[in-house]
């Protein structure tokens, strides 16, 4: 199944929910259509990414280029919900070896990344929130 991706807060956060097995494709699909959003504005957005379902994620060197432009671009402020210690790692170090100053805030649920990105912005209005985002959880 494909992974939805949508403005939470439009032009501000962005969410998007893992399946438990991601494919090569899935990822590049994800990752062009995150680097798209990204690429509408100028600002930096938030991007919530909630991998606690998933079980596999692809190992290809192919992809690697649309990760490496990801997590470079100016606009890109990680947020990882997961309560798994390797991908908790994993985010942690990934960055690093791909020379990047990307910090990875990894949080167990939605509520605490709301909490978090409200400790570092106060000006995002979250009246505007898409509930229906966090909604595609259910497909998965």
């Amino acid at each position: 199944m494909e992974t939805q991706v949508g403005w939470y807060i439009p032009q501000k956060v962005i969410y998007f929910i893992y399946p438990q097995k991601l494919s090569v494709e899935m990822l590049e699909n994800l990752l062009d259509k995150v680097t798209q959003m990204l690429n509408e504005v100028d600002h930096p957005i938030y991007v919530i990414s909630n991998t606690t379902i998933l079980k596999s994620y692809p190992v290809s060197i192919h992809h690697l280029k649309s990760v490496i432009m990801l997590i470079k671009h100016p606009n890109y402020i990680a947020i990882n919900i997961n309560t798994n210690r390797a991908i908790t790692f994993m985010s942690s170090i990934v960055p690093k070896m791909l020379g990047t100053n990307l910090q990875v805030k990894d949080v167990p649920n939605i509520e605490k990344a709301i909490d978090y990105i409200k400790s570092k912005d106060s000006s995002i209005d979250w009246t505007l929130a898409n509930k229906s985002v966090l909604l595609s959880e259910a497909y998965h």
